[in-house]
């Protein structure tokens, strides 16, 4: 830093501090190195006195540089729109006993639920799967995983020509193929081939049924590759589903369904918001389970306390972090954040998991502000130099209080969780943990 601060003491000097008046350049003609004045304060004889340009530009150059170092660098901040949530979560209300009580009756109806899931299989197995469907769709299957294994396994080995005993509709067809696709199960493609004319196209009588349609249309989303039969589906479904909501005068219910399958499949939903829309889809079926469509409130409800009340926690540490605060130019967006995490893993047992995930992408979201719409080049540099060390000590290097901050905040959530997941036995996932984010 010497040489910076020689050059600016003497550019100054030489080139603001002392008054200089009628500045002209020399003639063309003369060497184009040097520079003449007409009258300089200091030289007692008002001679011109020449001087060396390459000097002069050197001294003017040292000067800027050294001053731009002692002014706030320029930063490309970005004007990001303004959080539209506030602080409503950090507010909230939350009814413990509420959540308590349907907790309560959530293992009641389980219990009754299963042993649907467990009673011998009737004639017609294929029941036994619409009923795996409902539990599916409504957001319960996590309960009966272990459950709804063992009954698919039994009814694929069992029989493998399960459909073809019963001339079972276009929907029933559909419906059992995506199931056993969705749980892992390669089941043929050759179930459609009954449904097709000598020609090799879809009979009239199928393209007809709006609910066998809506059916079809959501297990061609199960297809791979070479599955031709499947691909030929989709365009026909689609185009056919379409159609029945311009031209026909179907059931509000399944008009609803099929709404919402155009606009979003099943296979591609989040999960959670899927079953919510069941929830009231189901209700209106002309016979819904009674025990189910309880369970399915109350495990919703129960679910959706607990997911709030994780977000308001992240809320709590986004302010205890001083994230908010020191970090005024990054987009806050806590609540997308953690819906992120919802997406991933929605089941009550990945509390932790959603909580470490909210609190990681959410750093990772205002390192990307810093890069994109802050920081500066050397900030950059040594913020990244800090992340590959991993050490609490690189806190001081940092140039910057909000550097200082993210930092420290990437290394306690690894350190808040460390304890916990090294006593389980799974230490090296925190390794391999760290290691994304320094690759990152």
């Amino acid at each position: 830093m010497a040489a910076p601060l020689h050059f600016m003491t003497l550019g100054t000097q030489q080139m603001f501090c002392r008054p200089l008046a009628n500045i002209s350049l020399s003639n063309p003609s003369d060497d184009h190195r040097s520079v003449s004045f007409s009258r300089l304060s200091h030289n007692r004889n008002n001679i011109p006195a020449p001087i060396n340009y390459n000097r002069a530009a050197l001294l003017l150059r040292a000067n800027l540089s050294t001053n731009a170092v002692l002014m706030e660098p320029s930063r490309p901040t970005a004007d990001f729109p303004s959080d539209v949530w506030e602080d409503c979560f950090i507010s909230l209300k939350l009814d413990e006993s509420k959540y308590k009580s349907n907790s309560e009756l959530v293992e009641v109806l389980k219990g009754e639920v299963e042993k649907m899931l467990k009673s011998s299989p009737s004639d017609d197995p294929v029941e036994k799967v619409e009923l795996i469907n409902n539990i599916y769709r409504l957001g319960l299957s996590y309960h009966f995983d272990s459950c709804i294994d063992e009954q698919l396994n039994h009814i694929f080995n069992a029989q493998p020509h399960l459909l073809d005993g019963k001339d079972y509709h276009l929907h029933t067809v559909a419906l059992v193929f995506r199931i056993f696709r969705q749980f892992g199960y390669k089941m043929s493609v050759d179930v459609f081939e009954k449904f097709h004319d000598t020609e090799g196209k879809f009979k009239e009588s199928v393209l007809n049924d709006p609910k066998g349609m809506l059916s079809l249309y959501e297990a061609t989303h199960l297809s791979t590759p070479g599955e031709h039969i499947l691909d030929e589906a989709f365009a026909i479904t689609k185009t056919h589903l379409e159609s029945f909501l311009k031209t026909q005068s179907l059931p509000n219910n399944l008009t609803r369904q099929i709404s919402s399958a155009l606009k979003q499949p099943l296979h591609r939903g989040i999960p959670r918001l899927e079953a919510r829309k069941f929830i009231d889809f189901y209700e209106d079926e002309e016979s819904p389970n009674e025990t189910l469509s309880k369970l399915a409130k109350f495990d919703f409800n129960r679910v959706q306390y607990m997911h709030l009340r994780e977000l308001k926690d992240l809320y709590k540490w986004y302010d205890e972090a001083r994230l908010g605060e020191m970090c005024t130019f990054a987009r806050k967006r806590v609540a997308e954040v953690f819906l992120w995490t919802v997406i991933l893993h929605f089941e009550p047992h990945y509390s932790r998991a959603r909580m470490m995930h909210g609190k990681l992408l959410k750093l990772f979201s205002i390192v990307d502000d810093v890069y994109d719409a802050y920081g500066t080049k050397e900030e950059h540099r040594l913020f990244r130099k800090a992340i590959e060390r991993w050490d609490y000590a690189e806190i001081d290097h940092l140039p910057a209080d909000y550097l200082k901050t993210i930092y420290k905040a990437i290394l306690d959530v690894f350190a808040e969780y460390e304890d916990e997941i090294t006593a389980e036995g799974r230490a090296y996932s925190l390794h391999y943990g760290k290691r994304e984010v320094i690759i990152q």
